[in-house]
């Protein structure tokens, strides 16, 4: 199962995507600007596809709530670039990379 769904943080919107698979749910939460993703993948795959757009990895937590709640584990050097920081929640970090 697929779930594509809007997901509302501030004032911006996201596109969040959930791929129901038999042992991991996987949650992403993207925009043209930013991809929040759990840390099951590992940050050099989004490197070797898009040169531009800011990757954060947040902690594996069950739903869109815990990625946006979930503490940043890793980043690319574009996130790190807009002050994504090890720690912070992805909430804080999606409004970062949004400016």
């Amino acid at each position: 199962m697929v779930e594509v769904k809007s997901i509302k943080s501030g004032d911006e919107y996201y596109v969040g995507i959930h791929l129901q698979l038999p042992q991991y749910p996987m949650y992403m939460i993207v925009s043209c600007k930013v991809i929040l993703a759990q840390n099951m993948y590992a940050i050099d795959f989004f490197d070797k596809q898009d040169k531009k757009t800011a990757v954060i990895l947040v902690q594996y937590g069950y739903g869109f709530d815990s990625m946006l709640y979930g503490e940043v584990t890793d980043m690319n050097s574009i996130a790190s670039a807009y002050g994504v920081r090890l720690g912070m929640n992805g909430k804080e970090a999606l409004k970062l990379c949004e400016k």
